[in-house]
């Protein structure tokens, strides 16, 4: 099974979360922390500038 390592916390295997980017090690969906986030009034860009 190939895994593509987008980062070191963030990946896409082929059979976990129907091929969609992960949290690595969880079966957390970006999609749905990004759902998430939003509804909590925060915006990706937002997510982004304070992490790095």
């Amino acid at each position: 099974m190939a895994t593509m390592t987008l980062d070191r916390h963030i990946e896409i295997k082929a059979g976990i979360m129907g091929g969609k980017a992960h949290i690595a090690g969880r079966r957390i969906s970006i999609q749905k922390l990004l759902f998430g986030m939003n509804l909590l009034g925060k915006v990706p860009m937002k997510l982004h500038q304070n992490m790095t």
